[in-house]
């Protein structure tokens, strides 16, 4: 029997349908056995054991490992961070107590330690990880997209700006509008600004746009095949805003509107054909906006909807077939809001949902066939917020409402309609 060992077991609980994926180990002394690659589903336990170096002038033991979750779709990105991995520490010296550290990403919790005596030569030890199902928070508006993955299954994809100091990205997915996947950040990106969100070109990918985490407020484009993993961010060269853009594609293009970083306030359109090189940026000509735009395209037209520049707070929709042709801004009669509106098309029509600007925060649903005609406002009953909200759909599926809750917890709420008339009252967000 060597001079020192620890046996390490490591139990899961609760998981979701999640792979832990070994990212990096090591141990002073040799393993016996080494720690597995993985843990995949329906596994719930694995072990592995260092030992100390018979040889060795030190007769203590000591080791770490590093697992990944990775979720249904997702793969291991390059470079991982230490938080956003499960790590387990263990240290059996020549003379002294044995000492145990576990650490886990947000939503995962682990606990444990020795088993036999904190002080003996040959110790086990057992660390138990489980999942907490979480209602996330944000200070911003969220964004919702339909995602086409192909062979991997069609998803409603949520993004948002977590509510701490780091402003992180995060995205959940969905495919039955019920039970959302685990919340997961968008490594290494971040935006005080809430972010726009659509499916670009037959390829099946997401398209992500925010506003850069600085006092630059660049805009910046991610892309992802899967919803989990994205590559490195792109700028929109020479392009800024201080307000979330909208982002949609149509035919073969990425279609950007956002408000100019200057005092005019004008509504700007870029353009890409991969989402990493932008084209110089267009005013819509005369039509100007102090809130952020909302983009959707129905029947192959895009068509913009934005609060008015002015104390009228009026909400305007434009339209064009061709990219850098709007018509004049046209008036949803009688309806207005101090935020910027969402705007999906569902259904064979548009749909606008927005805050009233009247104090009450109330939601607010109008539609149109031909963004000219609007219906008149009909409230989300019993439901309001003081951000703008998210509208989306899967195919054939009912339209999803997505807010952040009125009030000091901020948490995400979810309502949906199928006909964008009635709606279900609105319920936590919860993954699973």
């Amino acid at each position: 029997m060597p001079a020192r060992s620890v046996q390490v077991q490591l139990n899961v609980q609760g998981m979701p349908d999640t792979k832990l994926v070994l990212v990096g180990s090591g141990c002073e002394g040799a393993w016996t056995p080494a720690p597995p690659t993985s843990l995949s589903p329906p596994v719930t336990s694995i072990s592995w054991e260092s030992e100390s170096d018979p040889d060795g002038i030190w007769q203590g033991t000591q080791g770490w490992v590093r697992y990944y979750p990775v979720t249904p779709g997702g793969t291991v990105p390059s470079n991982v961070p230490d938080e956003d991995t499960v790590c387990i520490t263990w240290d059996d010296p020549d003379i002294g107590g044995n000492t145990y550290t576990a650490t886990a990403p947000a939503a995962y919790t682990i606990y444990g330690g020795s088993i036999l005596d904190y002080v003996a030569d040959n110790d086990s030890a057992v660390f138990n990880l489980s999942f907490t199902p979480q209602t996330p928070t944000t200070k911003t508006a969220p964004a919702l997209a339909y995602f086409a993955r192909g062979p991997l299954g069609n998803q409603l994809v949520l993004a948002y700006v977590a509510t701490n100091g780091s402003n992180d990205l995060f995205v959940t997915t969905t495919d039955t509008l019920g039970t959302w996947s685990q919340f997961t950040a968008i490594a290494r990106q971040s935006s005080a600004i809430a972010p726009a969100l659509t499916q670009f070109n037959d390829t099946g990918q997401l398209a992500l746009a925010y506003v850069a985490n600085n006092p630059t407020l660049d805009l910046l484009v991610t892309l992802s095949k899967d919803g989990v993993n994205w590559s490195p961010l792109a700028q929109v060269q020479g392009q800024s805003s201080p307000m979330a853009p909208a982002i949609a594609a149509i035919a073969n293009y990425l279609v950007l509107v956002y408000v100019a970083d200057n005092a005019t306030n004008d509504l700007l359109v870029t353009t890409s054909l991969d989402g990493v090189s932008w084209g110089d940026p267009t005013p819509i000509a005369g039509q100007s906006s102090s809130s952020s735009p909302a983009i959707a395209v129905l029947d192959g037209v895009l068509y913009v909807a934005y609060v008015a520049n002015n104390a009228t707070n009026d909400l305007l929709v434009t339209s064009a077939k061709q990219i850098f042709d709007w018509t004049p801004p046209v008036l949803v009669g009688g309806q207005s809001s101090s935020i910027g509106p969402a705007l999906a098309a569902y259904g064979g029509q548009l749909v606008m949902a927005y805050v009233a600007a009247n104090g009450s925060n109330d939601l607010i649903v109008t539609t149109s066939t031909n963004g000219t005609a609007w219906t008149p406002s009909q409230a989300v009953t019993g439901q309001s917020t003081s951000m703008t909200p998210a509208l989306g759909s899967l195919a054939g599926g009912d339209l999803a409402l997505v807010y952040a809750a009125n009030n000091e917890n901020q948490r995400l709420i979810i309502s949906t309609s199928a006909d964008a008339i009635t709606w279900k009252p609105g319920t936590n967000l919860i993954s699973s």
